[in-house]
């Protein structure tokens, strides 16, 4: 969040922190480079190919909207995450904004279609 001093880990630390204690945590905003940093850093710990997948887990479901996005030409405009759905505010090709509420569970497929594409095992903890 801009007005917050402090490492991106400690933002997104505070955020999720916020987030467990209260459904309706403050969003967080990143910029570019911060995206980039937090990318960098999941590739990292995901060079271990023997680990189990984890479909639950926030970088996953984050990998595999964005993935969802990708694919139909799609602008991410606003992400909100609860319990057991994800709210999608994008823009389309033609620039028409757009929102969609999808259960957690419907990204599940694309999950599994992605992880056989980069060769892991098709093991998952859900």
């Amino acid at each position: 969040m801009p007005e917050q001093a402090g490492s991106l880990r400690s933002k997104v630390r505070q955020w999720l922190s916020r987030l467990r204690s209260r459904p309706a945590a403050d969003p967080i905003i990143l910029s570019s480079g911060e995206v980039e940093q937090l990318s960098q850093a999941g590739r990292a710990k995901r060079s271990n190919s023997g680990q189990l997948t984890n479909f639950r887990s926030v970088p996953s479901i984050l990998r595999t909207i964005g993935a969802f996005l990708d694919a139909g030409e799609l602008e991410l405009v606003e992400l909100q995450k609860r319990r057991i759905s994800i709210t999608l505010s994008y823009r389309d090709k033609t620039g028409q904004q757009r929102e969609e509420v999808r259960s957690i569970s419907s990204f599940y497929r694309l999950f599994l279609e992605l992880c056989g594409k980069r060769g892991q095992p098709k093991k998952t903890v859900v």
